[in-house]
């Protein structure tokens, strides 16, 4: 399960670079494992963990209530 601290993700919302980076960096492994699991190719399941991360890097902002991001 990914768990994002509502913290980070207020500020990354608002340009906090590190807490982005912190977002990213504790979603990727298990966005990995999971698309490992999924797709039985590392290849593809890397290909879809980035696009995975770049989903949740734009969507930050339509996050209405920060605190169930976690």
């Amino acid at each position: 399960m990914i768990r994002l601290d509502a913290n980070q993700v207020v500020a990354a919302r608002e340009g906090d670079r590190a807490a982005l980076d912190a977002i990213v960096r504790s979603a990727e492994r298990p966005v990995f494992n999971l698309a490992m699991r999924m797709l039985a190719n590392r290849a593809d399941a890397e290909d879809a963990t980035q696009e995975i991360l770049v989903k949740i890097i734009t969507h930050l902002g339509s996050v209405r209530d920060v605190g169930s991001a976690g």
